[in-house]
């Protein structure tokens, strides 16, 4: 929990009087090419409206030098005249945000900072039975744990541990003032990952996000907040509850809709909604730590190898192969298996396990609600990445002086929960080191003068220091150790780091087919069937207030 989130004693209750149905937040962390699309969904949540037991808080950083943060009260000068007006696009003419801003907002230092001031601002300022918080800008936040970056006075990223801390803080106040966090929309690449969900869960109720790419425009800002205000608006008239569960599916729905379109610019994506409920992200536990046991099973045998290596050939992948989808490489390496061989049969049983965990259940209840695509780059997609790379990263080799990326993973709640000899982590070095080519050097020897891979815990591995080849086949990093240890240490003339974790050249490995196709929601037409429970909305005509 974040330490500027202080819990009540047990029993006692919150000073401040709820006055709010729900206060909706959303934190937009722009960078120069993120920026100018971030501004046009400012505007279309301005144009959407407004409803009287409704709060909207927007963040919104540019991240321009000279430019400052600025934090919204959308549309309150409305609120005040007229109590609810949800627009209907009738009027033409989108009024201007200088009005909404709140000059006495608090302003952060550091990415982390600016997200915690943010929130506590709500939770103190505009305090609501309901909240839904949507945080936009760079993700990809798994292993590069950086996420919604900021430059400016000085480049700060949130890790995977502080977003935890700070959302699930965020919800024990919400919970001392009789309130819930119902929703986390996180509006980046590459967001909807189990070691994302293992150290959000119990902060909100559900969390949409996706394992791929995401696009600022991909998410109808305009439609979404009307669809909640009307919702809101509909329930306090009938005098009942907003039945959460149908509107954040719903949510899920309109966003997926809209963002289909995304394929006419030849664009691929995928969206999923899912549980952050503790309990059922237990039940994923056992499973996974029988999982990552087999699988380290599987590497010592020739064939199993093969089968997990073919599996992660042939499964769905993210970022230049940096992640991939767990339920398919569960589904893929299960295909591959026959039943008749004892070892195959156990990594079998074991990915099934996996799988009915992960199942889409098309209601509330389970752990992956819906899980959705469109175009062909993300077609096998089911809801939930694992940071799942070829290779050892190169940041983690302990001769050169960078970033640490299995030393992050390590202090995931992801790894902390299965224990470091059952997790995930532990079937990685697994698998980097039981993978590894040997160097040209050893591979170049006559076979009698060929070393064998040093044997640890069943397992063949190689030497923990990068072998770089010089003309005489001698290793310049262990030279350099031997020689002179601390320039090995600390000279920036051997840093090197991995590729970024985002971009990439547009290359594949997998052999997809490459039809543009989509899954069936986003093909609905925002319409669903009667015994659904989610339909689109028809908007009533709405009165428009005068300046």
């Amino acid at each position: 929990m974040s330490a500027t989130h202080t819990l009540a004693p047990e029993g006692a209750k919150a000073d401040a009087k709820v006055e709010n149905d729900w206060t909706i937040m959303v934190f937009f962390a722009g960078e120069q090419d993120l920026s100018p699309s971030m501004t046009s969904q400012l505007k279309a949540i301005k144009d959407a409206g407004f409803q009287k037991n409704t709060t909207v808080l927007i963040h919104y950083d540019p991240n321009k030098r000279g430019v400052g943060t600025v934090t919204f009260d959308i549309n309150q000068e409305g609120k005040r005249k007229v109590g609810t007006s949800i627009g209907d696009g009738r009027n033409p003419f989108v009024r201007n945000l200088f009005d909404d801003v709140i000059p006495e907002a608090p302003k952060g230092g550091s990415a982390s900072q600016a997200l915690k001031m943010f929130l506590e601002m709500g939770e103190k300022q505009y305090p609501a039975k309901h909240y839904a918080i949507i945080l936009v800008g760079h993700g990809v936040i798994v292993g590069n744990d950086a996420f919604l970056p900021d430059s400016s006075p000085e480049i700060t990223a949130i890790t995977l541990k502080e977003l935890g801390e700070i959302l699930r803080g965020f919800q024990c106040t919400a919970k001392w003032h009789d309130s819930t966090v119902d929703l986390i929309g996180l509006h980046s690449c590459s967001m909807s990952a189990i070691e994302v969900v293992y150290q959000l869960q119990g902060a909100a109720k559900y969390l949409l996000a996706t394992e791929g790419v995401s696009f600022v425009g991909s998410w109808p800002y305009r439609q979404l907040l009307k669809k909640i205000l009307n919702t809101i608006d509909e329930a306090k008239q009938c005098k009942k509850e907003v039945n959460v569960d149908d509107l954040m599916m719903s949510v899920q729905r309109l966003c997926l809709h809209n963002s289909s379109d995304f394929m006419f610019s030849g664009l691929s994506a995928d969206l999923c909604l899912c549980s952050l409920d503790p309990e059922k992200i237990k039940e994923l536990d056992d499973p996974l730590r029988n999982l990552t046991r087999t699988l380290k099973e599987a590497l010592k045998d020739s064939r199993g190898q093969e089968l997990i290596q073919l599996a992660h050939l042939k499964s769905q992948s993210y970022f230049e192969e940096m992640y991939t989808d767990l339920y398919d490489f569960c589904l893929c390496l299960e295909d591959k298996c026959l039943e008749r061989e004892p070892l195959q049969a156990k990594i079998k049983a074991a990915c099934k396990a996996v799988r009915d965990q992960l199942k889409e259940t098309n209601k509330p209840g389970g752990l992956i609600v819906f899980s959705d695509f469109f175009g062909p780059l993300y077609q096998y997609s089911h809801g939930l990445s694992v940071y799942f790379p070829w290779a050892q990263p190169v940041q983690d080799i302990p001769v050169l002086p960078a970033d640490d990326i299995l030393g992050h993973y390590k202090n995931y709640e992801f790894t902390k929960q299965l224990g470091e000899d059952d997790s995930w982590l532990s079937f990685l070095k697994a698998y980097f080191d039981a993978t590894m080519r040997q160097s040209r050097v050893e591979e170049d020897k006559p076979a009698e003068q060929k070393q064998p891979k040093i044997e640890e815990n069943g397992i063949k591995t190689t030497s923990p220091i990068p072998v770089v080849v010089g003309s005489a086949g001698v290793s310049i990093a262990d030279g350099l150790a031997k020689s002179s240890p601390e320039l090995a240490k600390i000279s920036p003339e051997l840093e090197k780091s991995s590729p970024e974790l985002s971009g990439g050249c547009g290359c594949m490995i997998k052999n997809y087919p490459m039809q543009f196709i989509q899954s069936q929601r986003p093909a609905e037409n925002g319409k669903q069937p009667r015994n659904g429970s989610w339909q689109a909305h028809v908007e009533a005509p709405a009165p428009q207030y005068q300046e």
